[in-house]
C-alpha cells in the first residue's frame, strides 16, 4: 500500500530543504511512499498554515509555527522536520541513519 506525505514549508527555510532532502533519502529506500512537496513563498506562509490548519483541523500550531508541516493525504498530522525524521523514517521505517533536518 502506498504511503502518502506532504512535506509543507517557506522556499527560504533551510529546514524544509532538509525535510524534502530526507523525504528523498526515505523515498529511495522504501519505494512505496510518496512524498508531495508544497513550498510556499515566506510572504505567504502565515496564510497557507493558517488554510491547511482549518481545513485538517491542526489546531495544535500557532499562527507564527515557522514550518515545515508534514501530514499525510489522509489528514494525519505527522509534525515537523524533526517528527517526520522520527516518527516515518525512524519508528515506521526503521531506517537506520536517517538524514539530519537539524542545523549541525
Amino acid at each position: 500500500r502506498m504511503v502518502s506525505f506532504v512535506i509543507a514549508g517557506k522556499a527560504s527555510d533551510p529546514s524544509f530543504a532538509r525535510a524534502e532532502y530526507a523525504a528523498k533519502q526515505v523515498q529511495a529506500m522504501v519505494p512505496n511512499i510518496f512524498v508531495q512537496l508544497e513550498m510556499k513563498h515566506p510572504d505567504h506562509w502565515k496564510s497557507f498554515l493558517a488554510t491547511i490548519s482549518r481545513l485538517y483541523d491542526f489546531s495544535d500550531y500557532p499562527d507564527d509555527f515557522s514550518g515545515p508541516l508534514v501530514w499525510t493525504l489522509e489528514g494525519g498530522l505527522i509534525g515537523g522536520a524533526a517528527d517526520f525524521v522520527q516518527k516515518i523514517c525512524i519508528e515506521q521505517f526503521g531506517i537506520q541513519d536517517p538524514p539530519d533536518v537539524t542545523d549541525p
